[in-house]
């Protein structure tokens, strides 16, 4: 399930792919088919597919961040301090890319600033990717 949310997929079959991953929620928990799968997701310590693409997308600008990823990728995001020099509140920032289709919208051009920005600043610092991807999953998993 992974790999199929990584890629862009229509609303249609991600809606479909998350009803099978509620269907196999309430198998593994032994739930009544219309039963709320919520409460399940959280004691297994499971992710939905939606926070498995968030998961991916944070993981790729973390790994940006602490220039992990090749040369190639230095010019993929841009801060506000790289933009213009005067000082703004939020300088720091990485810029999303504009989107005039909905597809680049759900790109990491313009997804992955905008969630990279939302995460607490006490997790952006975490220097190891191993306890970026632990703390991340638990932030995931109880939101």
């Amino acid at each position: 399930m992974t790999l199929t949310c990584s890629i862009f997929c229509p609303t249609m079959r991600c809606h479909n792919l998350f009803t099978v991953q509620k269907r196999a929620i309430r198998l593994i928990c032994d739930l009544p088919r219309y039963s709320s799968s919520k409460a399940s997701f959280l004691k297994l310590n499971f992710l939905t597919l939606e926070n498995i693409n968030r998961y991916q997308f944070l993981l790729s600008m973390f790994r940006y961040h602490h220039n992990l990823l090749p040369k190639s990728f230095t010019i993929f995001f841009q801060t506000g301090i790289q933009i213009h020099s005067h000082y703004t509140r939020f300088s720091h920032y990485y810029r999303s890319h504009y989107a005039r289709i909905r597809t680049k919208e759900f790109s990491i051009h313009c997804t992955g600033p905008l969630l990279w920005n939302g995460l607490p600043e006490e997790l952006k610092a975490l220097p190891l990717l191993n306890s970026f991807k632990y703390q991340l999953k638990q932030l995931l998993v109880n939101n």
